[in-house]
């Protein structure tokens, strides 16, 4: 009679150490289907920018657990975190990338990894394309407004907005000096060199910085 109710008593332990485990397995299925990895909602569009111009590409995501970490990649390479921000919204949260003064370094494959306490999300791969200024990067001598005045010599010289023009002179074309430098507004730079007035012989020149 005893060993029957031992074989009893560890028949009903065996069935509720089945019962707890399977429980527990359970639970976690539950808990994984009902928080889960983060959910990208808003997937990053690729962008096109001039070369030395600002891109941004933004990611959203939900999480009903909250997020441990944010990630951007750059061809595979981690993207310092000081290069993002993230935002809450309403319906999630927005990771913003800005890539300021873009060059042909920092063109490539863009992704973000989101991650919580349930797992890892990867969004899509989007390109950054960096355009360079092929067109109109010309510097060129406006000779019919290059006179000599009263106050100097006047010197105006077409050019693309916003680049940096020097402006440089000699008196042996051996020697040249830099005498003026200044960003090209309205598509020009001008300037009246003063020591044109007490010089027997003065060269021009100018270039892009």
């Amino acid at each position: 009679m005893e060993s029957k109710i031992r074989f009893r008593n560890r028949q009903w332990l065996q069935k509720s150490l089945v019962y707890i485990v399977f429980t527990l397995f359970t639970a976690k299925a539950q808990a994984l289907a009902l928080f889960g990895p983060p959910d990208i909602t808003v997937q990053p569009i690729g962008i096109s920018v001039q070369n030395g111009g600002t891109a941004i590409i933004t990611c959203t995501a939900t999480s009903v657990s909250g997020f441990t970490s944010w990630n951007w990649y750059c061809n595979g390479k981690l993207v310092p975190s000081s290069d993002y921000v993230t935002v809450d919204l309403l319906v999630g949260v927005e990771c913003i990338l800005t890539v300021p003064n873009a060059s042909t370094t920092n063109a490539g494959t863009y992704k973000m990894t989101v991650s919580n306490a349930y797992g890892t999300t990867t969004s899509s791969n989007v390109a950054l394309v960096v355009v360079l200024n092929t067109v109109n990067n010309v510097l060129t001598a406006v000779t019919g407004a290059s006179k000599m005045l009263t106050s100097g010599f006047k010197l105006q010289f077409s050019a693309p907005t916003g680049s940096n023009v020097v402006i440089e002179a000699t008196s042996n074309m051996n020697n040249w000096s830099a005498i003026y430098t200044n960003v090209a507004s309205g598509g020009s730079v001008t300037y009246t060199d003063a020591v044109a007035k007490t010089a027997s012989c003065r060269f021009y020149r100018a270039r892009l910085k």
